[in-house]
């Protein structure tokens, strides 16, 4: 038995010659095909037609910052640039100083070496009493109003009680005042 351990298929056989790299945009790709830099703005340099890679000018340093058109504004807009980098970074250091002077007035606190987790243990368990004690304060005000209305309607009834009593002690005494007090009390309803 003859076993062929070839693989069955043929590499491709071509020369193995690189081609030169491109001097737009770097590449060794393409030989017969449009450059991908065509069209394309340098980083570096922010003309056309090359990438920043195969860039030899000079580097401009406010590309990225401020891209100028080549205009007698340039350099009034690069010293306002300028200008203003200067002007926030004194504002930063301000910021800085702010931040860190509040921060060493707040380690004088006493409870700055309280550990976060255990400030968020005590609010995680002071939130729910919170909100019990507003539930029964609410209900306490509602108890108030019923026992206050109740103790109106109590002393209207113990002032007719007194006033009837007074109606019947003056009734007994007088032997003909069952008809008179029959009398007002149908005036009264009417």
């Amino acid at each position: 038995m003859d076993f062929n351990l070839r693989p069955q298929w043929s590499m491709w056989r071509h020369f193995t010659h690189q081609y030169p790299a491109c001097g737009k945009c770097g590449l060794a790709h393409h030989r017969f095909e449009i450059c991908l830099a065509y069209n394309k703005r340098c980083f570096s340099c922010d003309k056309f037609g090359h990438f920043a890679r195969q860039c030899y000018s000079v580097r401009s340093s406010l590309f990225g910052k401020f891209r100028s058109n080549k205009s007698t504004n340039s350099k009034v807009s690069r010293l306002s640039v300028q200008k203003k980098s200067t002007k926030k970074q004194q504002r930063d250091n301000q910021r800085l100083i702010q931040y860190y002077s509040t921060k060493n007035s707040l380690t004088e606190l006493p409870f700055s070496n309280v550990r976060t987790s255990a400030i968020v243990n005590f609010f995680d368990q002071a939130a729910p009493l919170k909100v019990e004690l507003k539930q029964a304060k609410i209900q306490l005000q509602k108890n108030k109003s019923v026992n206050s209305a109740t103790a109106n309607i109590l002393k209207t009834a113990q002032e007719d009680i007194r006033t009837l009593t007074c109606k019947l002690v003056d009734s007994q005494n007088q032997p003909d005042s069952t008809e008179q007090l029959k009398n007002q009390q149908t005036r009264e309803r009417e």
